[in-house]
């Protein structure tokens, strides 16, 4: 989730461009490993193999306003669980605010469920350019991975 002050949409991001993407997303032809659309991020997710022992937890899934509901959540959350089977994890973790109902939908949808509750902050740019610490509860939301990783496709994958 991206706190309010990065959820602002780039101004620079092109409505042609957009809509191109939405259409190579439907098509099947975006891929997973596209920068963005004009220099502005379409889509983000990370991995912490870190922070809890046997657990693998997926970070800051975020997508582009404009590409909200075409299913590049469920793909980013699919690859990072794709890279937490070959790490030979079967623990995947997601934390979702509460003010995220379309998140936490998602994440239910997809076979997480919540295990508990706890606060988090991260360092967050403001509408200004300055630097601030953004601080929120998340529901911790577990799901146990099944089945073997997928044979490695590529370089990036």
């Amino acid at each position: 989730m991206l706190s309010p002050a990065a959820r602002i949409a780039p101004s620079n991001c092109a409505t042609d461009a957009i809509n191109d993407k939405r259409t190579q997303l439907r098509n099947g032809s975006l891929s997973s490993q596209d920068p963005g659309v004009g220099g502005t991020l379409v889509a983000k997710a990370g991995i912490d193999y870190a922070e809890a022992p046997g657990v693998a937890t997926i970070t800051q899934v975020a997508t582009h306003g404009d590409l909200q509901g075409l299913g590049l959540g469920t793909a980013l959350i699919a690859t990072a669980e794709e890279r937490i089977r070959r790490r030979g994890l079967t623990v995947a973790r997601i934390g979702v605010e509460d003010d995220n109902p379309r998140a936490r939908a998602l994440d239910e949808r997809l076979g997480y469920q919540e295990v508990g509750r706890r606060a988090v902050s991260w360092e967050a740019e403001a509408a200004d350019g300055s630097l601030l610490t953004y601080h929120t509860v998340v529901a911790e939301m577990d799901k146990t991975l099944t089945g073997r990783a997928k044979a490695r496709l590529g370089a990036l994958s």
